[in-house]
């Protein structure tokens, strides 16, 4: 914990590990330890955090985002909620590894309901390295949490200095700085808002709508063993060996209860996988069709795929999290029907 500051906003720091936090063994290796570094480092390191905000930090986990599990959302999520029920908290900074960064952001903000801001950021250089990204981007989002503004907007990422809303973020390159974007809302460079060097601008309204109001996720249980049920992405491509797929699908302890399937195009599905499609459905697996492209959503009942095949369109959700939104729902217990409902608010 920083030392207390008069009369300044209070940011929970919550780590999840990630690159911001890596270690490599020279300043130009591309190779590093992700979530080497505790959070009290990371903060420590840069300067003029003092005047933003009394900061307090606590280590949740020290993962590559590519490892984490859904024990581990379900501990961030109960995390976050403690933060926010603080009355002194005005907002909360989660720093994350970017791999999987817009998941973890989307599942917060189907469930949590506080006003107050939440606010994820990353690094694309770990923290070692030759021009890190990490410290600035760590400075700004702790700007952006403690300003007014940022209030009632929902969970947002802040990477180079753009503001990102969760439901509309995606990473869309591998190595740059400027790697995260919004598809079909104004790609690389843009955002609903800017910070620079923690002078923060908006210039979009929050998007509101969210799922129906009587719609209602429960949050799983910080204790114990966390069950969600089994959902997976199916990634449609020329030549898919059907049969194959079908025993993959069936395998595992696990009974399948969702199929998130990123087609081609606006959603649409090879009629080979009809069969598949069929079997599935007859078992109550509810299937969601998304798209492999990268800007766009899926075109409404296309193909007659929802009507005639029974399949529910993503929207402009992108594949995994339309995985999230579809696992939540069925943990909840809703069918087809409900679920159709949810995807049309995306």
């Amino acid at each position: 914990m920083m030392s207390s500051v008069e009369n300044k906003p209070v940011v929970h720091v919550l780590t999840m590990g990630g690159t911001i936090a890596g270690v490599a063994e020279s300043a130009v290796s591309a190779s590093y330890q992700a979530g080497a570094r505790p959070g009290a480092d990371l903060l420590a390191s840069i300067p003029g955090l003092e005047n933003l905000a009394d900061v307090h930090v606590q280590d949740v986990v020290a993962k590559d985002s590519s490892d984490l599990e859904l024990f581990d959302w379900t501990q961030l999520l109960h995390a976050v909620e403690k933060a926010v029920q603080r009355e002194q908290v005005a907002g909360v900074v989660i720093t994350h590894g970017t791999d999987t960064m817009e998941e973890t952001a989307f599942f917060l903000s189907l469930l949590l309901r506080s006003d107050k801001p939440v606010i994820l950021v990353g690094a694309m250089r770990p923290a070692t390295a030759l021009s890190a990204d990490g410290p600035l981007n760590l400075y700004n989002a702790i700007a952006v949490a403690v300003d007014p503004a940022s209030r009632c907007r929902g969970v947002q990422i802040v990477m180079n200095d753009r503001i990102m809303p969760a439901r509309r973020v995606t990473k869309g390159h591998t190595t740059a700085v400027e790697s995260f974007a919004m598809p079909g809302h104004g790609g690389f460079g843009a955002g609903d808002g800017t910070v620079t060097m923690g002078l923060v601008k908006y210039f979009e309204t929050p998007c509101t709508q969210g799922l129906p109001e009587d719609i209602q996720l429960t949050w799983p249980s910080s204790e114990g063993t966390v069950t969600y049920p089994r959902v997976d992405i199916l990634y449609q491509h020329v030549g898919m060996m059907v049969p194959e797929i079908e025993q993959f699908l069936g395998g595992g302890p696990n009974l399948l209860r969702g199929l998130v399937i990123a087609g081609t195009g606006a959603g649409n599905v090879a009629a080979c996988l009809k069969p598949l499609i069929d079997g599935l459905r007859a078992k109550d697996v509810v299937i969601v069709r998304s798209t492999r492209v990268w800007a766009g959503g899926v075109i409404d009942d296309y193909q007659r795929l929802d009507s005639e095949w029974g399949l529910v369109g993503a929207g402009e959700l992108s594949a995994h999290k339309a995985r999230t939104l579809l696992m939540l729902l069925l943990r909840q217990g809703y069918g087809l029907d409900d679920v159709r409902r949810c995807f049309k608010r995306f």
